[in-house]
């Protein structure tokens, strides 16, 4: 009898992409890390423009209560410059916190929910001084550029 060559199985050919489930679950983990590194901070300064632009539209939205009694331009001097000071005293969440920011929002609710004049103005003027480490700069620097807009003092 002859001899017959062992048969031999050809061995299978090994696929690229050929992980275990235990490193497949451990890539999808480190991932997961990595992703919400990125997206909390993502998370945190929408929470911080949401509560920027609420309290810049309140601010924004500031009228005289009784027009009668206020002189137009001298208002939209003096409310301009209370924008402008808003604008460069809370530019980021690097100059103001989230947490200030809603206090900045609660505190300057409450005063407009009263009577609005030329007070509410310079009240939240101070506020903004009161806010954060530029804010006092600011407030200090320009102070003389808003009284501008403010009426004198009666006698």
């Amino acid at each position: 009898m002859e001899a017959q060559p062992a048969r031999t199985t050809p061995k299978p050919k090994r696929r690229w992409f050929q992980f275990r489930l235990a490193t497949l679950l451990l890539l999808f983990a480190v991932f997961g890390v990595l992703l919400s590194l990125c997206i909390v901070p993502i998370g945190r300064y929408a929470e911080w423009v949401r509560v920027m632009r609420q309290t810049r539209t309140m601010i924004e939205n500031a009228r005289p209560s009784s027009s009668a009694a206020v002189n137009p331009v001298a208002w939209d001097g003096a409310h301009g410059w209370v924008l402008n000071a808003y604008a460069n005293i809370c530019a980021s969440p690097e100059h103001v916190s989230t947490e200030e920011m809603y206090l900045l929002r609660e505190d300057v609710q409450e005063k407009l929910t009263t009577a609005s004049d030329f007070e509410t103005l310079l009240w939240i003027w101070n506020r903004l001084g009161e806010t954060g480490p530029a804010g006092k700069h600011y407030v200090t620097k320009f102070r003389p550029q808003f009284r501008y807009f403010l009426p004198s003092p009666g006698p």
